[in-house]
């Protein structure tokens, strides 16, 4: 049998398993990370060298450790003689031979140090990464983070030097049922690097976040946290006429300055440039300026009742799968306005950050969420800290943004001890990063009862519910009979509801997943809906048909056709016009 140099006996290569242990620590997350707001990438996207690796064979016979100069031979891949794939993009759609894939691959590139000075930092930013990520850097072990869908940094100032480096990232999306979300969802598991990745140049004392706001009290806060213990920052809003110098100790600085801007609202999405600078670090935000509260049942935006006229949508493009664009997010933001919208769920995970930054221009509120989704693991501590992980990353990466509404904790779990103080800590750790924004959750209804006794009712501010009266549940009056109890005190949203529509099916309304029937279907959701003074939101489910490989009837064929538009994202279903004239005269 073979004998390698890098990885040993073969012997103990093919039959040793516990050969990842030792790419185990250092894990990332939420504690290094590092705003980018108005920083200049150096963007690594393009052509990556790539290989699947469903044996971890990379890991067994250590890829990673292969020197350009040194190839063993024979070797099962060559990091530096390799098909491409480009990045960002997601895997199963790279070859069609690769649509169901889920395991492991190997991504390669060369890097070179950019910075100019010996007092720079160089952050490597990934934008995410479907859903185990390991990275290495001429061989070396960098570190791991877990989550599909939010961004990981690493220091990387002191493991590069003058020459070219090779960058190597073993990703894989194996389904686990202690990962967040569990092995049994309802979307489409795309695996890959499907967000840019990038480095950064950075002062070596600079700023590493900031949470700017607007109080009930006429107040900008400015919370910076800096890379340092101590110093001296300063905030300027230069269309304000406001300027302040904020002490920075222990790595933190608050400045509260009294204001009046004009608010940000979806009618008058203003935004006013703001600029922080410590030391030699300059970074530019775009803020808008309003207030969220909760009074009783009503949602407050600025003081004042809003009712959100909503639409779910999933992040999944039938030819990009989770590789997204600016366009493709304006196109969404269109569909969403002519709808008559206000307000998008962005199911089930965190989507793009350009999401919020677009949505802030363009003046749409959202709920954002991470996949805390059906059976967790919820006993487990490693899946705990994985939610919470998440929970915060998405946190720091959005909460400067006007757009965003509401952190999403969790959708249709079961009511369990285990579940309750999981979500408990979660709810702890969105309110500690975050006091200035409600929590909401998808919750059960008691389906006897008719009544929404669902113990994490109790830990959020806003309830939603996911009902399919007229679909999956026959008899729309059970609708009539929830709305009827509901006796929580607090705002309540139908946080989706919908039924499958094939588009063009121009059968009669009789006829199941025709549009007919689809147009019946809300007609019947808005009769009952628009009774009830206690629903402060509805939100259709949802705007795009999208890729869920649980979803193999003939109808479906692997895709859930709930959309009001069809996947080609053109295909406008009867449905729709339905919701728009609900939304223009509500």
């Amino acid at each position: 049998m073979q004998k390698s140099d890098l990885a040993g006996n073969a012997v103990t290569f093919l039959h040793e398993e516990n050969y990842l242990d030792e790419f185990a620590e250092p894990m990332v997350g939420a504690s290094s990370f590092m705003t980018t707001a108005g920083r200049e990438p150096v963007l690594l996207s393009g052509d990556w060298r790539f290989a699947l690796d469903p044996f971890d064979t990379g890991f067994r016979q250590r890829w990673f450790a292969i020197e350009r100069d040194a190839i063993p031979q024979p070797t099962d891949w060559n990091p530096y003689d390799a098909e491409e794939t480009p990045i960002p993009s997601s895997l199963n759609l790279v070859r069609p031979e690769l649509h169901h894939y889920e395991g492991g691959a190997w991504y390669t590139r060369t890097i070179k140090d950019p910075r100019t000075s010996h007092n720079q930092r160089l952050i490597l930013r990934f934008g995410a990464a479907n859903y185990c990520a390991r990275v290495f850097l001429d061989g070396a072990f960098v570190g791991r983070h877990m989550g599909g869908s939010t961004p990981f940094f690493f220091d990387i100032s002191e493991l590069i030097g003058p020459k070219p480096a090779e960058l190597m990232v073993h990703v894989e999306n194996e389904r686990d049922p202690g990962r967040v979300p569990c092995h049994h969802f309802d979307w489409f598991n795309y695996g890959g690097l499907h967000r840019d990745v990038a480095l950064f140049i950075v002062p070596h004392e600079h700023i590493r976040d900031t949470f700017i706001h607007y109080t009930s009290a006429g107040e900008i806060v400015a919370e910076i946290h800096t890379s340092c213990a101590a110093g001296q920052a300063k905030v300027d809003i230069p269309a304000l006429n406001l300027s302040q110098v904020v002490v920075i100790k222990d790595g933190i600085g608050t400045m509260r300055l009294p204001a009046s801007p004009v608010l940000w609202s979806p009618d008058n999405p203003r935004l006013y440039e703001i600029l922080l600078t410590f030391g030699d670090d300059h970074i530019r935000e775009r803020i808008g300026f309003r207030t969220i509260e909760i009074s009783g049942e009503d949602i407050l935006l600025n003081g004042k009742p809003i009712f959100l006229k909503g639409v779910c949508v999933h992040e999944d493009d039938r030819d990009a799968g989770r590789v997204t664009s600016r366009d493709d997010i304006r196109r969404r933001y269109r569909h969403a306005r002519t709808l008559g919208a206000n307000f998008l769920r962005l199911a089930h995970y965190p989507h793009h950050e350009w999401a919020a930054e677009i949505a802030d221009e363009e003046g749409l509120l959202l709920w954002e969420e991470i996949p805390a989704y059906w059976a967790l693991d919820f006993a487990s501590p490693t899946t705990l800290a994985d939610a919470t992980n998440q929970l915060s990353e998405l946190i720091l990466r959005d909460r400067n943004r006007a757009s965003v509404l509401t952190w999403g904790l969790a959708n249709e779990t079961a009511d369990t001890e285990d579940r309750n103080a999981f979500m408990r800590a979660l709810a702890d750790t969105g309110r500690a990063l975050d006091p200035t924004r409600p929590l909401s959750a998808a919750c059960l209804f008691n389906q006897e009862s008719l009544r929404i006794e669902d113990t994490l009712a109790s830990y959020v501010d806003i309830i939603g519910i996911n009902e399919y009266f007229g679909w999956y549940d026959n008899d729309i009056a059970d609708l009539a009979q929830i709305l009827s109890n509901y006796n929580l005190g607090k705002p309540l949203v139908i946080s989706e509801t919908g039924c499958d529509i094939v588009a063009g099916d121009g059968g009669p309304a009789t006829k199941k997943n025709s549009e007919a029937f689809g147009a019946c279907y809300y007609h019947d959701q808005i009769e009952v809906i628009d009774r009830y003074d206690v629903v402060k939101g509805i939100v259709p489910w949802l705007l795009y048909d999208f890729r869920s490989e649980r979803r193999q009837n003939p109808v479906q064929k692997g895709w859930n056709r709930k959309g009001l538009i069809a996947e080609d994202k053109e295909t406008v279903k009867q449905a729709f016009s339905v919701i728009a004239d609900f939304y223009r005269r509500k």
